[in-house]
């Protein structure tokens, strides 16, 4: 392999930032290796698809996967990553042959090792006798087997169907001894010294790990050389089949032209990655889904697109997609739609010939409202019930969870609402855990989860409520504030619409828990919600097993998808 460059960057950032060069919105990543999941965040928070392996899981959402052994899974991964991995394999080659597997054709490997060219493990070699990373101690604490030595791992790649496109070391930088007075500064100063002669003389010595970035194409399998893999571009993200998937994030410009792209960098800085919204969540959710029944998609090709007459476009969100589609491609819209048909001008124009809508009360608001007539069919995304699962904690803890995403009026509701709420659970002898809408990491809400009893959820109104969905896939019940009334977004009401009853919990039954539409009626319910909740009598993850099962939902898609390209045939 050719060194392409020395990067200073740790194997964590490597990986997403390779993700995010060679994935197009929407792509599934494997996560090979994952342990407790440390690239799922980064990556999702891309906009990217996160399925994470490894041998012993060290969190409820990364599965068990031997590398040594097929993956029992039809998945097909757009990006697999194996990070600090290969030099812990007995046999590498088989294992890489069994990640090919579940790659497809054109995706791409992105691998991390340590590097045994690096200047002070040659260091270490000449005066130790042992090379840093692969000595006798490393085998037995950390159970490094396999010496990845550049050309060996080239060699493997291309035997195994890969061509590598970039091989740059990693954490490059050699930074000059500290703590000058100590005894032993002079002699860690000539190891420096002799570092940096070994680096000069060979650059690829510079960095304490490596990584490469392969492509997979067959045409190489068995060889050393062969014909360069077409890049990862939106034409070639899956098997098109016939389900054209469209989903983006506005990203539009404020102050400046093109500003758009250091305000990204700006917010990722001082806010952290971005968390995932609601319409983001139902495209994900649908993904996963449709990869866990084995249907093939595309995300994103319009190219291909405006080349098959009898194409349908799935815009799942957000609306400024409708007007990328090609002209003349029939588009079925949703469940991402604008919070009411007023928001939009594109209905008699844009080509929507159907609409997804998320839940009840929401579809009937747009079929009431729409200036044009179109057929809308309710379709709610599944939930990832591997992903929200009951803690160990489950009915035994005495934390209650109050989930407050009281968006209006906030100046009545806090006095009449929310502080009695959490004054209530503690004079029951509860322990309320405020949490708000939009200000906490999704992790952070999964632990919470984790270690509650029930929930009180505080909201006007939901078209599907995705947190107190996986609260319910989580089995922690739920007392909902359920005021109904009329819909009253201060955006539409009351000038531009008036609509009700309205509901903040549309997926729910008696599994669940219970409603109280008062500060009164929750007074008066509460002691008896959380002794309901303390015995199990509530079964809210049974209702989710039931109604809203990620593959179920995704099955459903198929079947109205495939109702509405029959319906256009005849």
């Amino acid at each position: 392999m050719k060194l392409t460059g020395n990067l200073d960057c740790d194997r964590f950032d490597y990986a997403a930032r390779c993700v995010s060069r060679l994935g197009q919105s929407g792509s599934l990543v494997f996560d090979i290796g994952a342990g407790a999941g440390a690239m799922r965040v980064p990556i999702e928070s891309a906009g990217h698809r996160y399925a994470g392996f490894d041998l012993v899981p060290e969190a409820p959402e990364v599965r068990r996967w031997d590398i040594e052994e097929p993956l029992p899974l039809n998945e097909r991964a757009d990006v697999v990553l194996m990070l600090e991995v290969i030099e812990h394999l007995w046999n590498p080659k088989k294992c890489l042959d069994h990640v090919s597997a579940v790659l497809r054709e054109g995706g791409h490997l992105v691998l991390t090792t340590p590097n045994p060219r690096w200047s002070r493990g040659r260091f270490d070699l000449l005066i130790r006798h042992e090379m840093s990373c692969f000595t006798e101690q490393d085998l037995e604490l950390n159970h490094h087997v396999f010496t990845s030595w550049p050309h060996v791992i080239g060699r493997l790649l291309a035997s195994s169907g890969f061509e590598v496109t970039e091989y740059v070391t990693l954490e490059s930088r050699l930074e000059w001894p500290n703590r000058p007075l100590t005894p032993s500064y002079p002699a860690r100063v000539v190891k420096h010294l002799l570092s940096r002669l070994i680096e000069a003389r060979d650059p690829a010595a510079k960095g304490m790990g490596y990584g490469v970035v392969a492509v997979k194409n067959s045409a190489v399998a068995g060889g050393a050389g062969g014909t360069r893999a077409a890049p990862l571009s939106a034409s070639n993200v899956r098997n098109p089949s016939d389900l054209f998937l469209f989903f983006e994030e506005p990203e539009l410009d404020r102050w400046l032209p093109f500003d758009r792209h250091p305000r990204r960098i700006v917010r990722r800085i001082l806010r952290g990655p971005s968390q995932i919204g609601g319409v983001q969540r139902w495209f994900l959710n649908l993904c996963r889904g449709l990869d866990q029944i084995g249907v093939a998609y595309s995300v994103n090709d319009y190219d291909l697109i405006r080349r098959r007459d009898d194409a349908v476009a799935f815009v799942i969100g957000k609306s400024h997609v409708i007007g990328k589609i090609p002209a003349g491609v029939p588009i079925v819209f949703g469940p991402g739609v604008d919070s009411h048909p007023c928001a939009n001008d594109f209905w008699r124009t844009a080509g929507i010939v159907h609409l997804l809508i998320s839940c009840d009360w929401f579809a009937q608001m747009y079929g009431r409202d729409l200036p044009v007539p179109i057929p809308i069919t309710v379709w709610p995304a599944g939930i990832d019930m591997d992903l929200w699962r009951p803690g160990p904690a489950s009915g035994r803890s005495r934390q209650v969870i109050v989930y407050d995403k009281v968006r209006w009026e906030r100046d009545l509701y806090e006095p009449e609402l929310i502080e009695p709420v959490v004054a209530e659970l503690t004079a029951s002898g509860f322990e309320p855990v405020v949490i708000r809408y939009g200000s906490y990491k999704e992790e952070d809400y999964r632990r919470m989860l984790q270690n509650a009893l029930a929930m009180i959820f505080l909201c006007e109104h939901e078209t599907q409520g995705f947190a107190y969905l996986q609260a319910l896939s989580s089995n922690v019940p739920i007392f909902a504030w359920d005021r109904g009334g009329v819909w009253k977004d201060p955006s539409y009401h009351p000038q531009r619409a008036i609509f009700g009853p309205v509901t903040s919990v549309p997926y729910f039954d008696e599994r669940c828990g219970r409603k109280f539409a008062t500060t009164e009626s929750y007074r008066r319910g509460l002691r008896e919600f959380l002794g309901k909740a303390g015995s199990g009598e509530f079964r809210p993850r049974a209702y989710i097993a039931d109604a809203l099962e990620l593959g179920a939902s995704a099955r459903r898609f198929t079947e109205i998808a495939a109702g509405i390209r029959a319906s256009r045939s005849v």
